[in-house]
């Protein structure tokens, strides 16, 4: 009874991400804005720092960390796709047509779905939490020729689709990926999708200085960052295999 004999046995895999290090940088000369509209609005004295006001200088910071920001979402559909397509293990579905429409979407979305392996199925039907359930992942536009689809296949439909909601479909939520090519998708969950980053890389992190040799603010950022995911067997690629 007191004895330990081991009767498991168990391995784990180990997968190699790769980061990629980004920085922007933006000089604002004192002498545009001098010309331009925001010059009522700059103090007096030509060698004053404060070639902004703190409006404009907030809605420059904001603007900047929202270009960072769409740069991540970019580099994380590119790279992610990238490596799919490199990637034998993922199940991938031929749509079988170049440009997807609202007539044949669905059929699509249905032919894929025949495709799940057996762990996303047992996700997909354990009632798992929504973060480990696989979903449907698209663009904007295969987003709204969804929508036309399901709108002209149920006349009759609850408040929700009424106030825009995005109804499931075969049990998965369709979940809008920004900047993924159109007229394809994947299925996954979505915690097999994930991002590797330093400590340090923070789009909102933005640093400026003032140049008075140049009359100019120095605004620039900076991250590492990288995508990818764990389980290529966790995903199922939808597009035209045509060459």
């Amino acid at each position: 009874m007191c004895v330990f004999d081991p009767q498991s046995v168990t391995t784990i895999d180990e997968k190699e991400m790769t980061v990629t290090n980004w920085k922007w940088s933006y000089q604002n000369c004192k002498e545009s804005l001098q010309t331009s509209y925001r010059s009522k609005l700059l103090k007096s004295g030509a060698n004053t720092e404060e070639t902004m006001d703190a409006g404009f200088a907030e809605w420059v910071f904001d603007y900047f960390a929202k270009l960072s920001s769409e740069k991540v979402v970019t580099l994380a559909a590119s790279e992610i796709k990238t490596e799919i397509l490199a990637d034998a293990s993922v199940t991938d579905y031929d749509t079988g047509a170049a440009a997807l429409s609202e007539t044949t979407i669905l059929a699509a979305m249905k032919g894929a779905y025949k495709l799940l392996p057996a762990a996303l199925l047992n996700q997909l039907f354990g009632g798992a939490d929504r973060d480990f359930k696989p979903a449907f992942f698209m663009d904007a536009t295969m987003m709204q020729y969804y929508q036309l689809a399901i709108a002209a296949l149920y006349t009759t439909v609850y408040d929700g689709w009424a106030e825009g909601n995005v109804m499931p479909y075969l049990g998965m939520d369709v979940l809008l990926f920004t900047t993924w090519t159109t007229h394809t998708f994947m299925i996954t969950n979505p915690s097999n999708l994930v991002m590797v980053v330093d400590d340090y890389a923070d789009v909102d992190a933005i640093q400026s200085s003032y140049e008075p040799k140049v009359s100019s603010d120095y605004i620039w950022g900076q991250f590492t960052i990288g995508f990818s995911y764990l389980k290529s067997e966790d995903i199922v690629y939808a597009y035209d295999k045509t060459p």
